[in-house]
Protein backbone atom coordinates (compact mmCIF):
# COMPACT_ATOMS: atom_id res chain seq x y z
CA UNK A 1 0.00 0.00 0.00
CA UNK A 2 0.91 3.28 -0.63
CA UNK A 3 2.72 5.47 2.21
CA UNK A 4 1.96 8.94 3.47
CA UNK A 5 5.05 10.48 2.59
CA UNK A 6 7.28 13.65 0.72
CA UNK A 7 8.58 12.42 -2.01
CA UNK A 8 11.60 14.23 -3.99
CA UNK A 9 11.96 14.04 -7.26
CA UNK A 10 16.14 14.48 -7.75
CA UNK A 11 15.52 14.53 -11.74
CA UNK A 12 13.34 17.32 -11.89
CA UNK A 13 15.43 19.01 -9.19
CA UNK A 14 18.50 18.68 -11.18
CA UNK A 15 16.35 20.17 -14.33
CA UNK A 16 15.25 23.01 -12.58
CA UNK A 17 18.49 23.97 -11.27
CA UNK A 18 20.03 23.88 -14.62
CA UNK A 19 17.13 25.99 -16.11
CA UNK A 20 17.37 28.67 -13.49
CA UNK A 21 21.11 28.56 -14.61
CA UNK A 22 20.43 29.95 -18.24
CA UNK A 23 19.56 33.01 -16.44
CA UNK A 24 21.53 33.26 -14.17
CA UNK A 25 24.65 35.85 -14.12
CA UNK A 26 26.61 35.17 -10.74
CA UNK A 27 29.43 33.22 -10.56
CA UNK A 28 28.97 31.36 -6.83
CA UNK A 29 25.69 29.89 -5.92
CA UNK A 30 24.34 29.64 -2.50
CA UNK A 31 21.71 26.84 -1.75
CA UNK A 32 19.52 27.55 1.43
CA UNK A 33 18.83 24.78 3.23
CA UNK A 34 17.57 26.59 6.29
CA UNK A 35 14.37 24.14 8.35
CA UNK A 36 15.67 20.89 6.95
CA UNK A 37 15.94 22.06 3.58
CA UNK A 38 12.27 24.19 3.92
CA UNK A 39 11.04 20.38 4.93
CA UNK A 40 12.63 18.58 1.92
CA UNK A 41 15.67 17.33 3.52
CA UNK A 42 18.94 17.66 4.01
CA UNK A 43 19.91 14.48 2.00
CA UNK A 44 19.50 16.96 -0.83
CA UNK A 45 22.71 18.76 0.22
CA UNK A 46 24.98 16.21 -2.50
CA UNK A 47 22.62 16.88 -5.10
CA UNK A 48 22.96 20.40 -4.85
CA UNK A 49 27.23 20.52 -4.74
CA UNK A 50 27.19 17.72 -7.66
CA UNK A 51 25.14 20.78 -9.52
CA UNK A 52 27.32 23.56 -9.51
CA UNK A 53 26.33 24.89 -5.72
CA UNK A 54 29.50 26.50 -3.84
CA UNK A 55 28.29 26.89 -0.19
CA UNK A 56 24.76 25.51 1.71
CA UNK A 57 22.82 27.82 4.25
CA UNK A 58 21.80 26.36 7.29
CA UNK A 59 19.97 27.67 10.67
CA UNK A 60 22.20 26.66 13.50
CA UNK A 61 25.35 24.52 14.34
CA UNK A 62 22.52 21.50 15.09
CA UNK A 63 21.44 21.75 11.31
CA UNK A 64 24.98 22.16 10.30
CA UNK A 65 25.67 18.82 11.75
CA UNK A 66 22.57 17.52 10.01
CA UNK A 67 24.42 18.38 6.52
CA UNK A 68 27.36 16.83 7.87
CA UNK A 69 26.04 13.56 8.30
CA UNK A 70 25.52 13.32 3.71
CA UNK A 71 28.19 16.10 3.28
CA UNK A 72 31.76 16.63 4.99
CA UNK A 73 33.56 19.01 2.40
CA UNK A 74 30.24 21.85 1.24
CA UNK A 75 31.18 24.93 3.02
CA UNK A 76 28.32 25.86 5.33
CA UNK A 77 26.75 29.44 6.24
CA UNK A 78 25.11 29.31 9.96
CA UNK A 79 22.26 32.32 9.53
CA UNK A 80 22.39 32.38 13.46
CA UNK A 81 24.54 33.74 16.48
CA UNK A 82 26.12 30.61 17.69
CA UNK A 83 26.79 29.62 21.83
CA UNK A 84 29.93 30.21 22.68
CA UNK A 85 31.03 26.29 23.76
CA UNK A 86 29.76 25.87 19.78
CA UNK A 87 32.14 27.97 17.89
CA UNK A 88 35.16 25.11 18.10
CA UNK A 89 32.11 22.99 16.86
CA UNK A 90 32.16 25.15 13.58
CA UNK A 91 35.84 24.95 13.08
CA UNK A 92 35.71 21.79 12.90
CA UNK A 93 33.34 21.43 10.61
CA UNK A 94 34.11 24.08 8.06
CA UNK A 95 31.24 26.09 8.91
CA UNK A 96 31.54 29.66 8.07
CA UNK A 97 29.51 32.62 10.71
CA UNK A 98 27.07 35.37 9.34
CA UNK A 99 27.38 38.03 11.55
CA UNK A 100 25.18 41.06 11.28
CA UNK A 101 25.93 43.29 14.94
CA UNK A 102 29.03 44.36 16.50
CA UNK A 103 28.51 43.44 20.01
CA UNK A 104 28.69 39.49 18.69
CA UNK A 105 31.62 39.71 16.44
CA UNK A 106 33.35 41.87 19.95
CA UNK A 107 32.90 38.54 21.57
CA UNK A 108 34.44 36.50 19.27
CA UNK A 109 37.45 39.10 19.03
CA UNK A 110 37.62 38.30 22.93
CA UNK A 111 37.81 34.61 22.62
CA UNK A 112 41.48 35.15 21.17
CA UNK A 113 40.79 31.83 19.06
CA UNK A 114 43.88 29.78 18.05
CA UNK A 115 42.16 28.37 14.90
CA UNK A 116 41.01 30.12 11.96
CA UNK A 117 37.14 31.32 11.77
CA UNK A 118 35.63 32.57 8.54
CA UNK A 119 33.10 35.13 8.50
CA UNK A 120 30.50 36.97 6.46
CA UNK A 121 28.92 39.86 7.60
CA UNK A 122 25.38 40.88 6.85
CA UNK A 123 24.24 44.09 5.41
CA UNK A 124 21.07 45.59 6.28
CA UNK A 125 19.29 46.94 2.98
CA UNK A 126 17.14 49.19 4.59
CA UNK A 127 14.23 46.94 5.47
CA UNK A 128 14.83 47.73 8.93
CA UNK A 129 15.35 44.54 10.06
CA UNK A 130 18.99 43.20 10.85
CA UNK A 131 22.65 43.72 9.93
CA UNK A 132 25.20 46.59 9.68
CA UNK A 133 23.07 49.80 9.23
CA UNK A 134 25.55 51.72 6.78
CA UNK A 135 29.54 52.15 5.63
CA UNK A 136 30.09 53.24 9.30
CA UNK A 137 29.44 50.38 10.70
CA UNK A 138 30.42 47.46 8.09
CA UNK A 139 33.83 49.52 8.24
CA UNK A 140 34.00 49.08 11.93
CA UNK A 141 33.06 45.62 11.81
CA UNK A 142 35.79 44.58 9.00
CA UNK A 143 38.58 46.76 11.22
CA UNK A 144 37.58 44.69 13.96
CA UNK A 145 38.02 41.47 11.64
CA UNK A 146 41.19 42.85 10.52
CA UNK A 147 42.71 43.02 13.39
CA UNK A 148 42.87 39.51 14.54
CA UNK A 149 44.98 37.13 12.50
CA UNK A 150 42.80 34.12 13.26
CA UNK A 151 39.02 36.06 12.37
CA UNK A 152 38.71 35.90 7.95
CA UNK A 153 36.27 38.04 6.33
CA UNK A 154 35.53 35.55 3.39
CA UNK A 155 31.75 37.24 2.67
CA UNK A 156 29.66 39.97 2.50
CA UNK A 157 25.75 39.27 1.94
CA UNK A 158 22.39 40.69 2.53
CA UNK A 159 18.51 39.82 2.22
CA UNK A 160 15.87 41.64 -0.33
CA UNK A 161 12.69 41.55 0.93
CA UNK A 162 10.81 42.33 -2.20
CA UNK A 163 11.11 41.06 -5.94
CA UNK A 164 10.92 44.14 -7.17
CA UNK A 165 7.99 43.34 -9.79
CA UNK A 166 6.03 46.18 -9.11
CA UNK A 167 6.99 48.04 -6.86
CA UNK A 168 10.41 50.70 -6.08
CA UNK A 169 11.29 49.28 -3.08
CA UNK A 170 13.68 46.35 -4.62
CA UNK A 171 15.62 48.83 -6.17
CA UNK A 172 15.88 51.32 -3.28
CA UNK A 173 17.06 48.05 -0.85
CA UNK A 174 19.72 47.12 -3.75
CA UNK A 175 20.91 51.02 -3.67
CA UNK A 176 21.28 50.57 -0.02
CA UNK A 177 23.53 47.48 -0.87
CA UNK A 178 25.40 48.89 -3.39
CA UNK A 179 26.31 52.27 -1.71
CA UNK A 180 26.91 50.54 1.82
CA UNK A 181 29.86 48.57 -0.30
CA UNK A 182 31.17 51.63 -3.00
CA UNK A 183 34.29 52.80 -0.48
CA UNK A 184 34.93 48.86 -0.10
CA UNK A 185 37.64 46.93 -2.13
CA UNK A 186 35.73 43.63 -2.06
CA UNK A 187 38.03 42.00 -4.24
CA UNK A 188 38.70 38.48 -3.06
CA UNK A 189 35.42 38.24 -1.24
CA UNK A 190 31.90 36.88 -1.95
CA UNK A 191 29.40 39.48 -1.93
CA UNK A 192 25.56 38.09 -2.44
CA UNK A 193 21.96 38.51 -1.86
CA UNK A 194 19.13 36.18 -2.67
CA UNK A 195 16.43 34.97 -5.01
CA UNK A 196 15.17 38.41 -6.36
CA UNK A 197 18.21 39.19 -7.90
CA UNK A 198 17.65 36.26 -10.32
CA UNK A 199 14.12 38.61 -12.31
CA UNK A 200 16.92 41.25 -12.49
CA UNK A 201 19.86 42.05 -14.73
CA UNK A 202 23.47 41.57 -12.68
CA UNK A 203 24.58 43.81 -10.31
CA UNK A 204 28.00 45.34 -9.62
CA UNK A 205 30.04 44.38 -7.20
CA UNK A 206 28.01 41.16 -6.52
CA UNK A 207 28.89 37.67 -7.50
CA UNK A 208 27.15 35.22 -5.99
CA UNK A 209 23.34 34.67 -5.59
CA UNK A 210 21.62 32.23 -2.88
CA UNK A 211 18.50 30.49 -4.60
CA UNK A 212 15.74 28.65 -2.52
CA UNK A 213 12.28 27.64 -3.31
CA UNK A 214 12.90 28.63 -7.44
CA UNK A 215 14.79 25.01 -7.33
CA UNK A 216 11.77 23.11 -6.17
CA UNK A 217 9.81 24.60 -8.83
CA UNK A 218 7.79 27.51 -6.29
CA UNK A 219 9.36 30.79 -8.25
CA UNK A 220 7.80 33.95 -7.58
CA UNK A 221 4.31 34.38 -8.56
CA UNK A 222 3.81 36.86 -11.02
CA UNK A 223 0.26 36.32 -11.75
CA UNK A 224 -0.65 39.48 -10.02
CA UNK A 225 1.95 41.30 -11.54
CA UNK A 226 0.76 45.10 -12.39
CA UNK A 227 2.32 45.75 -15.32
CA UNK A 228 1.63 49.11 -15.81
CA UNK A 229 3.03 50.19 -12.69
CA UNK A 230 6.00 47.47 -13.28
CA UNK A 231 6.98 49.58 -16.79
CA UNK A 232 6.50 53.07 -14.69
CA UNK A 233 9.07 51.86 -12.33
CA UNK A 234 11.56 50.71 -14.75
CA UNK A 235 11.52 54.08 -15.76
CA UNK A 236 13.51 55.15 -13.19
CA UNK A 237 16.08 52.41 -13.17
CA UNK A 238 17.19 51.71 -16.70
CA UNK A 239 19.07 48.68 -17.14
CA UNK A 240 17.88 46.91 -13.55
CA UNK A 241 14.39 46.71 -14.80
CA UNK A 242 12.54 43.56 -13.83
CA UNK A 243 12.53 40.79 -16.38
CA UNK A 244 10.01 38.33 -16.87
CA UNK A 245 12.54 35.26 -17.45
CA UNK A 246 10.13 32.14 -18.50
CA UNK A 247 11.73 29.38 -16.93
CA UNK A 248 9.55 25.86 -17.28
CA UNK A 249 10.38 24.55 -13.74
CA UNK A 250 8.51 21.46 -12.39
CA UNK A 251 7.35 20.88 -9.11
CA UNK A 252 10.24 19.04 -7.98
CA UNK A 253 8.38 17.30 -4.68
CA UNK A 254 4.82 16.04 -3.82
CA UNK A 255 2.73 15.12 -0.46
CA UNK A 256 0.61 12.63 -0.48
CA UNK A 257 -1.25 10.19 1.64
CA UNK A 258 -3.20 6.82 0.90
CA UNK A 259 -6.49 5.92 0.72
CA UNK A 260 -7.15 3.83 3.94
CA UNK A 261 -11.13 3.32 3.87
CA UNK A 262 -14.18 3.94 1.85
CA UNK A 263 -17.97 4.40 2.67
CA UNK A 264 -21.16 5.25 1.78
CA UNK A 265 -22.55 8.16 3.52
CA UNK A 266 -26.73 8.95 3.25
CA UNK A 267 -27.79 12.80 3.41
CA UNK A 268 -28.18 14.69 7.00
CA UNK A 269 -25.19 11.98 8.33
CA UNK A 270 -22.92 14.04 10.18
CA UNK A 271 -18.75 13.41 9.53
CA UNK A 272 -16.79 14.25 11.95
CA UNK A 273 -17.13 17.11 14.30
CA UNK A 274 -18.46 19.76 11.91
CA UNK A 275 -20.05 18.22 8.24
CA UNK A 276 -23.74 17.22 7.54
CA UNK A 277 -23.85 15.57 4.40
CA UNK A 278 -26.71 17.15 2.08
CA UNK A 279 -27.20 14.64 0.28
CA UNK A 280 -26.16 10.49 -0.44
CA UNK A 281 -22.14 10.21 -0.94
CA UNK A 282 -19.40 7.78 -1.18
CA UNK A 283 -16.33 9.48 1.61
CA UNK A 284 -12.90 8.02 1.60
CA UNK A 285 -10.21 8.03 4.57
CA UNK A 286 -7.11 9.78 3.74
CA UNK A 287 -4.19 8.55 6.21
CA UNK A 288 -3.14 12.23 6.97
CA UNK A 289 -4.16 15.02 9.63
CA UNK A 290 -3.31 17.73 11.73
CA UNK A 291 -0.33 16.16 12.97
CA UNK A 292 1.06 16.36 9.82
CA UNK A 293 0.70 19.63 9.38
CA UNK A 294 -2.26 18.89 7.16
CA UNK A 295 -6.05 19.99 7.46
CA UNK A 296 -8.98 20.68 5.43
CA UNK A 297 -8.40 24.07 4.69
CA UNK A 298 -6.70 22.91 1.08
CA UNK A 299 -10.16 22.01 0.26
CA UNK A 300 -9.24 19.60 -2.32
CA UNK A 301 -6.91 16.54 -3.24
CA UNK A 302 -6.28 14.52 -6.43
CA UNK A 303 -7.01 10.86 -6.47
CA UNK A 304 -6.37 8.61 -9.92
CA UNK A 305 -6.61 12.35 -11.65
CA UNK A 306 -9.96 13.11 -10.25
CA UNK A 307 -10.49 16.28 -8.15
CA UNK A 308 -12.07 15.31 -4.43
CA UNK A 309 -13.40 17.77 -1.99
CA UNK A 310 -12.38 17.90 1.62
CA UNK A 311 -14.99 17.44 3.96
CA UNK A 312 -13.27 17.02 7.38
CA UNK A 313 -10.60 16.38 9.32
CA UNK A 314 -8.80 14.97 12.65
CA UNK A 315 -5.83 14.47 14.02
CA UNK A 316 -4.70 11.47 11.91
CA UNK A 317 -7.03 11.64 9.06
CA UNK A 318 -8.29 13.62 6.12
CA UNK A 319 -12.04 13.19 5.11
CA UNK A 320 -12.85 13.76 0.74
CA UNK A 321 -15.53 13.12 -1.66
CA UNK A 322 -15.59 10.56 -3.74
CA UNK A 323 -16.71 8.50 -7.15
CA UNK A 324 -17.10 4.54 -7.29
CA UNK A 325 -13.30 4.91 -9.08
CA UNK A 326 -11.50 5.51 -5.80
CA UNK A 327 -10.30 1.86 -4.56
CA UNK A 328 -8.62 1.64 -1.00
CA UNK A 329 -4.85 2.05 -1.25
CA UNK A 330 -5.01 4.55 -4.29
CA UNK A 331 -2.67 7.56 -3.38
CA UNK A 332 -3.68 11.36 -2.99
CA UNK A 333 -2.13 13.91 -3.78
CA UNK A 334 -2.53 17.24 -1.15
CA UNK A 335 0.75 18.94 -2.62
CA UNK A 336 1.79 18.35 -6.07
CA UNK A 337 1.98 19.56 -9.99
CA UNK A 338 -1.90 17.70 -10.21
CA UNK A 339 -3.17 20.22 -7.39
CA UNK A 340 -2.05 23.54 -9.04
CA UNK A 341 0.23 24.59 -6.60
CA UNK A 342 -1.02 28.59 -7.22
CA UNK A 343 -4.69 27.32 -6.29
CA UNK A 344 -3.43 25.29 -3.08
CA UNK A 345 -1.65 28.80 -2.00
CA UNK A 346 -5.29 30.44 -2.35
CA UNK A 347 -6.53 28.43 -0.76
CA UNK A 348 -4.29 28.42 2.00
CA UNK A 349 -4.87 32.14 1.65
CA UNK A 350 -0.45 32.12 2.39
CA UNK A 351 2.82 32.04 0.64
CA UNK A 352 5.02 29.75 -0.78
CA UNK A 353 7.34 29.70 2.00
CA UNK A 354 4.67 28.97 4.82
CA UNK A 355 3.30 26.45 2.96
CA UNK A 356 6.81 24.72 2.95
CA UNK A 357 6.32 24.95 6.89
CA UNK A 358 3.45 22.40 6.59
CA UNK A 359 6.33 19.59 5.64
CA UNK A 360 7.10 18.77 9.14
CA UNK A 361 9.44 15.80 9.93
CA UNK A 362 6.38 13.39 11.23
CA UNK A 363 6.76 12.91 7.66
CA UNK A 364 9.54 10.57 5.86
CA UNK A 365 10.83 11.74 2.66
CA UNK A 366 11.56 9.27 -0.40
CA UNK A 367 13.78 10.58 -2.63
CA UNK A 368 13.82 9.62 -6.46
CA UNK A 369 16.33 8.47 -8.96
CA UNK A 370 15.53 6.89 -11.94
CA UNK A 371 14.34 3.95 -10.66
CA UNK A 372 15.62 4.04 -7.39
CA UNK A 373 14.12 5.15 -3.92
CA UNK A 374 15.52 6.73 -0.97
CA UNK A 375 13.77 6.74 2.17
CA UNK A 376 15.15 9.03 5.12
CA UNK A 377 13.47 10.11 8.66
CA UNK A 378 14.44 13.00 10.37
Amino acid sequence: MNKTQVEINLPDLVNNITEINTHNPYETKIIDMRNNCFGLGTFLVNTFAQNGFTYGLVTDLKEALSVRKYNQELPLIVSSELWEDEIYDAINNNLILMVSNLTYLKSLVLKNLKDDLAIHLFVDNGANWTGFANYQALSEAIGLINQNSHLLLTGICTEFTTYGFDDADYYHQVHNFLNTLEPLNTDGLLVYANEPLLYHPQMPKINGLKLDLAVFGLPQSFNDLNWRRAKKIAKLYPGEEFNNWDMPLKLAFALTAPVIGLKDVAAGTLIGRNYRVGEDIKIARIAIGHKDGVTKALKVVVINDKICDCLTDSLTEMVVKVDDSIAVGDKAYLISDFNNINSVLLNLKTNRYYLMSLLNNNLPRVYYQDDQAEEINY
